[in-house]
């Protein structure tokens, strides 16, 4: 019995006779390696896996035991995963060399490991990569037959009635900055005279409050115009973005919600140009600053 345990022994290259060292690595799955199976190192066996101990139920801890004339060449940072021998062959434990200027290991180091990949997870992986390629392969399919069939935004368009209420909304809101414009500018007039003390104006605006509030409201006005020549300009490119049958614009134009949402925002934009206009011509009744503002024919 002796004889047949000392040939399995070195059948099993556990390295009996020759000068060794010992060391362990710690992983989470060691997929079917067993002890005697072999450690390589740069595709070298340089010793064999002495023992497994299972620690709990997410760390295994490996054994091995090293031949001495080969751990020279093996670094600390070392890493230690799980391999085949082959396509087929028995697993075993590869030792991937460690980089910079590391020291050597030594009797009793705890290499660091790389996690295997399982071939279960990696199919299952793989089966739901495919799956969401089929999802969004279909989701494709679905949005290029919705522009094929779908005018969106281009029936909105070409509608006669949408047509005119985007020409009339440019036009309320170029007017509406042309007329906030004005208005500043003869604010600025009135300020100019109430610097200097002239008028019945500058008698009741001395108050510091009034003062504050109207140089506030000639500031908010100023804005205001920047802010509608801004969107006049921007209604004008998109209007020109979407006549362009080359632009991207006009290609994503078709989906039907967002055609809705752009004459909402228009039909509202219309609205607050409207009341920006009363606002500014209730102003130019205000007794304080009538005579400041030319009247319109």
């Amino acid at each position: 019995m002796a004889l047949i345990a000392a040939l399995y022994l070195i059948g099993s290259n556990r390295n009996i006779f020759s000068n060794t060292i010992k060391i362990s690595s710690q992983f989470y799955n060691v997929n079917g390696l067993i002890p005697g199976n072999n450690v390589r190192y740069a595709g070298i066996d340089i010793g064999t896996v002495e023992k497994i101990k299972i620690e709990n139920d997410s760390n295994v801890t490996v054994y091995m035991i090293i031949e001495k004339n080969n751990s020279i060449y093996i670094k600390k940072n070392s890493i230690a995963s799980v391999g085949t021998d082959g396509l087929m062959g028995n697993k075993l434990i590869n030792i991937n060399p460690g980089s910079g200027s590391a020291p050597t290991i030594e009797e009793g180091d705890v290499l660091i490991s790389l996690r295997p990949i399982e071939n279960d997870e990696m199919i299952r992986t793989l089966n739901t990569t495919n799956q969401n390629l089929e999802a969004i392969t279909e989701d494709l399919k679905n949005f290029t037959s919705r522009l094929n069939k779908s005018r969106g935004i281009l029936k909105l368009i070409e509608d006669s009635v949408s047509a005119d209420n985007i020409r009339q909304t440019l036009a309320v809101i170029r007017d509406a900055a042309v007329n906030a414009n004005n208005i500043t500018l003869q604010l600025n007039k009135l300020a100019t005279e109430l610097n200097n003390g002239k008028g019945l104006a500058a008698t009741l605006i001395r108050d510091t409050v009034i003062s504050y509030e109207l140089k506030t409201t000639i500031s908010n006005l100023q804005q205001t115009s920047d802010s509608l020549n801004l969107i006049s300009q921007e209604l004008s490119q998109f209007s020109k973005q979407l006549n362009n049958k080359n632009s991207l614009l006009h290609a994503v134009s078709a989906d039907t919600a967002l055609a809705g949402n752009v004459k909402d925002g228009i039909e509202n934009l219309k609205l607050s140009t409207e009341l920006l206009n009363e606002n500014l011509k209730a102003m130019r009744s205000n007794f304080l600053f009538r005579r400041y503002f030319k009247k319109n024919p």
